[in-house]
């Protein structure tokens, strides 16, 4: 058999002294190598937290996380994590391209040759004509392309993305998805996207894995049979997408 790329083995975290309050509980999943997985769930079932777990910013209390057959049990610049607060994890007083150098500077590359690197990565997302402004002058959506294209600079394996487009408005919340498909396809990169979005994790993922809450666990993993490039609006409206709707709505609490 295979070792996948990204495993968790009955995972479980609990927090705070006895009683323990357990957020995850016997969680196990693999990810393949070029795989777009989403994981969806509503607020509070522990979506956040096991990706953490998979990114190695936090150690399960249960259970163990392996990258490669090796166990996580630090950060891995192999494993990349976008956070939903772009604002916070850009640094403000870096242009759009010292941002983008900073994981560069990390992977010790030559002073010389980080100008042509961050263009080339500012070119993919879109951001080539804006390296010299500053992050408060790039919109929510341009900020979030700026974090993408610095986790890109670490040359990762894995990207891990916790909600990335939640607190964008509808259309760019649209392109970004399109963009990070791209990226991903482009890039043989394998993503682990984190969404409360049913709709999304369809749209983008190869697998759906539905949580359920309290303590947080799998409920059901959803094979997505739909062709790529994918659509905003032919896709949605394909038969097997309003399907696999229907049945991770079912899955999820009402009101979800």
């Amino acid at each position: 058999m295979t070792t996948p790329l990204l495993a968790g083995d009955h995972l479980g975290y609990q927090v705070g002294d006895a009683p323990q309050l357990t957020i995850l509980r016997d969680i196990s999943l693999t990810v393949r190598e070029r795989e777009f997985v989403c994981i969806v769930g509503a607020s509070g079932c522990g979506k956040t937290t096991l990706l953490r777990l998979l990114g190695g910013l936090l150690r399960p209390t249960e259970g163990s996380v392996t990258f490669r057959g090796k166990a996580v049990t630090d950060p891995d610049p192999a494993l990349a994590i976008v956070f939903q607060d772009y604002g916070k994890a850009l640094l403000p007083w870096r242009t759009v391209a010292g941002n983008v150098a900073l994981a560069l500077e990390a992977r010790g590359v030559a002073r010389a040759a980080r100008r042509d690197i961050v263009m080339e990565l500012l070119a993919q997302v879109g951001l080539a004509d804006r390296a010299d402004a500053f992050p408060v002058a790039l919109s929510g959506g341009m900020q979030q392309r700026l974090q993408i294209a610095r986790c890109l600079a670490q040359k990762p394996q894995v990207l891990l993305m916790d909600e990335p487009f939640g607190a964008l408005d509808a259309m760019t919340r649209q392109t970004l998805q399109d963009e990070v498909a791209r990226l991903a396809a482009e890039s043989g990169m394998t993503v682990v996207f984190v969404t409360h979005d049913l709709e999304e994790a369809i749209y983008l993922g190869d697998r759906v894995i539905a949580m359920e809450s309290r303590p947080g666990r799998i409920g059901e993993v959803v094979d997505v049979d739909l062709p790529r490039p994918r659509n905003q609006l032919t896709t949605r409206e394909d038969a097997t997408f309003l399907t696999l709707r229907h049945r991770l709505f079912t899955l999820l609490p009402a009101g979800h």
